[in-house]
């Protein structure tokens, strides 16, 4: 499932971020595949991370989907 490539900035990222994580990662933006899934069909999505000039570790990227009704 794993897929990675790298971000060159000719693409535009569909949902921009600015996320600084200690100052060693930024979570750039996000894209996601916006067609209506049915349950247990995978959805796509695509995370634009930068390393920043502190990365002093190696770091694994878990992400979790909640619905609208989770408080």
């Amino acid at each position: 499932l794993p897929a990675t490539h790298l971000y060159d900035g000719a693409e535009e990222i569909p949902n921009p971020l600015d996320q600084n994580y200690e100052n060693q990662l930024q979570l750039m933006g996000y894209a996601y595949d916006t067609r209506q899934l049915a349950p247990g069909e995978p959805l796509a999505v695509t995370l634009y991370w930068r390393a920043l000039p502190d990365v002093r570790e190696g770091y694994r990227v878990q992400l979790q989907l909640l619905d609208a009704a989770f408080p």
